[in-house]
């Protein structure tokens, strides 16, 4: 699925949801060994992987290159609504809420910011919350990535998608904060089925 040197991968299915491999998913781009990540037929159905939650501190001096290639083929809407989280949080393996209480990541949340990517930092349950001009659009492969700066009493945080930056904000996490590398997909009305799809996300420093 990716690499990262921070411990073994963990699948989280619950409550109905699915992890399941499949090859070849995307023959255009050749995008061979996708993970596809479903609710299942539940209307909190989640699923994810996801590595240990006290695995990264952001406040030691080192830079940080986190990225993500994902797809979504169907869009929320009001009845069949559901969020995707992909990046650097605490709760791929604790909880299905959205917002994660430590972490730096982006996200997919119709009800709340539309059909637009945002991205996210939260410090001990506070949020800063950037929605980007960036549509979600339905079987597109786009490609997620969020550098960290090294060292200073500010780190800068650049996010950028399919390689363009789309924001640049002050680091808001503290030396005590620490989060693992993970995605999430959550449902939270309707009992249809909903997927993501995962060809790699990493995590470098």
């Amino acid at each position: 699925l990716g690499q990262s040197q921070f411990g073994p991968w963990t699948f989280v299915p619950s409550s109905g949801g699915l992890v399941a491999s499949a090859q070849g998913v995307d023959a255009t781009s050749r995008a061979v060994g996708v993970f596809q990540f479903s609710t299942g037929t539940s209307a909190t159905g989640r699923a994810g992987i996801g590595q240990s939650p006290l695995s990264v501190s952001l406040r030691t001096g080192i830079q940080h290159r986190i990225a993500a290639r994902v797809m979504v083929p169907t869009l929320s809407d009001a009845t069949q609504e559901f969020h995707f989280v992909c990046g650097l949080h605490d709760s791929v393996l604790t909880n299905g809420i959205f917002a994660p209480t430590n972490g730096v990541f982006f996200a997919y949340h119709r009800a709340a910011f539309g059909n637009f990517w945002s991205f996210h930092q939260t410090n001990n349950g506070a949020s800063t919350n950037r929605v980007t001009t960036v549509p979600v659009v339905a079987g597109q492969w786009i490609t997620l990535e969020i550098e960290i700066e090294h060292g200073g009493a500010a780190p800068l945080v650049w996010s950028r998608i399919d390689g363009v930056l789309v924001d640049t904000v002050a680091l808001q996490l503290d030396a005590t904060r620490t989060s693992g590398l993970g995605i999430r997909l959550t449902k939270s009305v309707g009992v249809t089925a909903r997927s993501v799809f995962v060809d790699w996300i990493a995590h470098h420093q």
